[in-house]
């Protein structure tokens, strides 16, 4: 059939299930490529591998600073849970003693066994005192070099600046971390920045064509309470945008992430899809007639 002939109710069927495979990338927290130049101009580990231990190398964070990072790293603080969960999955669990992964049920069945090992810190609560505690190589911050707080800024811990709205940046940052983290960290960022590429194509080749009055209105929940959720210029609209979809909290006039809506709001805009990243939210909204 011809994809102008293709019925409203199939094109939201395409829409979905592209966002079940744009989900994997969004909400497994990972990152990637900040092409190979890097490594091919000597810039970062792969050009120090057979360097000095002691030594250190250069790496460049998102936001174009050049931070040095020793070559030989045991204690990374990650008060941010998309890039703890990076450099879990780049496989740096070894070296994470400060990090925060959100309680989801996807996350404790992914990386339940870390969450007791580490000193659970989110980039609200992140302060001096528990940084050092960990006695850090270096740290990852979401947030420009220039609203980082000054407590953590007296700390002189190495610290690389981390940037997560859209899939361009969570290949960019997975390449950083992987960069930072050394040996085969490099290779494993490079294959993950492959991956997203071709998925993302792929994911793009079945939505693009849907008109615009067809693309579902997605809302996704991010906390048990129902009403957190990511707006404009982050990830989660980013990949509801490559999936064919609208997002919910956009629609709506909400922006950046974790900002509280309100039931009234979920309600007006009506999504045709709602997807929950913890188990008591996805029963609220199943058993709730207010939704």
């Amino acid at each position: 059939m011809d994809q102008e002939h293709v019925s409203h109710l199939e094109k939201r069927h395409y829409a979905l299930a592209a966002m079940a495979l744009a989900v994997i990338l969004a909400l497994a927290g990972c990152s990637a490529s900040r092409s190979n130049d890097r490594a091919a101009s000597g810039n970062g580990p792969a050009a120090t591998e057979q360097a000095d231990s002691n030594g250190t190398h250069v790496v460049t964070d998102a936001y174009g600073t050049d931070v040095e990072i020793p070559n030989t790293v045991n204690s990374i603080v990650v008060p941010f849970p998309a890039a703890t969960q990076t450099v879990l999955g780049l496989g740096g669990a070894d070296k994470l003693t400060g990090g925060f992964i959100l309680p989801t049920d996807m996350n404790k069945a992914m990386f339940g066994d870390y969450m007791d090992k580490i000193i659970q810190m989110t980039p609200k609560s992140v302060n001096a005192e528990a940084v050092l505690s960990c006695n850090p190589d270096f740290m990852i911050y979401l947030s420009s070099r220039e609203n980082i707080d000054d407590d953590i800024k007296a700390t002189n811990v190495p610290t690389l600046c981390y940037k997560a709205n859209t899939l361009e940046d969570m290949k960019n940052d997975t390449t950083m971390i992987g960069e930072a983290l050394g040996g085969d960290a490099i290779d494993k960022a490079k294959q993950y920045s492959e991956f997203c590429d071709k998925l993302s194509n792929d994911v793009s080749a079945m939505t693009r064509d849907i008109p615009d009055a067809d693309k579902p209105v997605v809302y996704v929940s991010v906390r048990s309470d129902c009403v957190t959720t990511h707006g404009k210029d982050t990830l989660v609209d980013s990949w509801i945008g490559i999936s064919g979809g609208k997002n919910a909290a956009t629609e709506i006039g909400i922006e950046s992430m974790d900002q509280t809506t309100t039931t009234e709001q979920i309600q007006k805009v009506d999504p045709d899809i709602v997807i929950c990243t913890t188990r008591e939210a996805y029963d609220t909204f199943k058993s709730d007639s207010q939704y």
